[in-house]
């Protein structure tokens, strides 16, 4: 099948490809866009990751996929594309070939790196388009990845862009990569007519059947609501720790926060128990905010 999805929710697409790779035997293509969100990979610290709080106040969703691989900004001017199917998945590339075929029938050539990101080169640069993840299981896999077609790439920075210095996690980072937008670089062709394109390629190939837009399933309705769940977002984040000093107010102390499933596991201040004590008892248990300094303030 070749699902072009109209729902614009990463958490009702990414577990379509969850029902789709669990509960079904055939190769699947899917096609999405996504409202505002941040998507990260299974492994990693979304406070490694992401300006988790600003990201937060500008109503952008932060989702945790089931596949591995980095963190992705999505919202207007992305594709999101899936391949889903069975078997031996040695030869990654194969399907990138596939993408990288229904653009150059719009003009735009594309390279596949060593590392299976697709590269746009102009002007003896090589920009990265599109990255991707991927997970296998019980005979399945799935290879998704998104295309930078026309992104506020100037905004992805903002929710991005972190000084992580005083985090120490065993997480995976990003690999952090100079990136552009094809229409940027393509600027007659339209978002519109890539989508067009990459349906009729796939279509093309006979392996994918006919074209549906949305379905619905309890087990898909199930996944959702895991990949919604807090403890799901923040709570499978790997033990990390921060390390800082107090605000002057409280004495300036050293500090060193730890970690576990996201949440407060316990607060070690240097040079004064009392204090230790106190913020223990107003943190711990509670998920980490990067803003915690201020919630500082609100101790009484």
């Amino acid at each position: 099948m070749i699902f072009h999805s109209s729902n614009t929710s990463p958490y009702y697409n990414l577990a379509l490809e969850e029902f789709l790779l669990r509960h079904t035997h055939e190769d699947h293509f899917l096609i999405w866009e996504s409202s505002p969100a941040i998507i990260y990979g299974k492994f990693q610290n979304p406070w490694r990751e992401i300006h988790v709080d600003y990201a937060l106040k500008q109503k952008h969703l932060l989702v945790r996929r089931i596949t591995g691989g980095g963190c992705v900004y999505e919202g207007p001017g992305n594709i999101n594309y899936s391949f889903i199917g069975s078997g031996d998945f040695e030869d990654r590339g194969k399907n990138l070939l596939k993408i990288k075929k229904a653009f150059e029938k719009l003009g735009i050539a594309l390279e596949i790196n060593d590392r299976f990101d697709l590269i746009l080169k102009y002007k003896q640069n090589a920009f990265k388009v599109s990255g991707n993840a991927f997970k296998n299981t019980r005979g399945r896999w799935i290879h998704h990845g998104s295309l930078l077609l026309k992104a506020d790439i100037n905004g992805i920075w903002d929710y991005l862009t972190r000084d992580t210095g005083n985090i120490r996690s065993k997480s995976i980072e990003s690999t952090r990569s100079p990136v552009t937008n094809i229409l940027d670089i393509y600027p007659g062709v339209t978002q519109a007519e890539v989508t067009s394109t990459l349906i009729k390629e796939m279509h093309s190939i006979g392996q994918y059947g006919s074209v549906v837009s949305e379905i619905n399933d309890e087990n898909i309705t199930r996944y959702e609501q895991d990949l919604r769940c807090d403890d799901w977002i923040y709570g499978q984040t790997p033990k990390f720790s921060i390390e800082g000093n107090l605000p002057v107010k409280l004495g300036g102390h050293p500090v060193f926060l730890h970690m576990e499933k996201g949440r407060f596991q316990s607060i070690e201040v240097i040079g004064n128990k009392e204090i230790q004590d106190h913020l223990e008892k107003h943190f711990l248990g509670k998920y980490y905010t990067q803003q915690w300094e201020a919630e500082l303030d609100k101790i009484p």
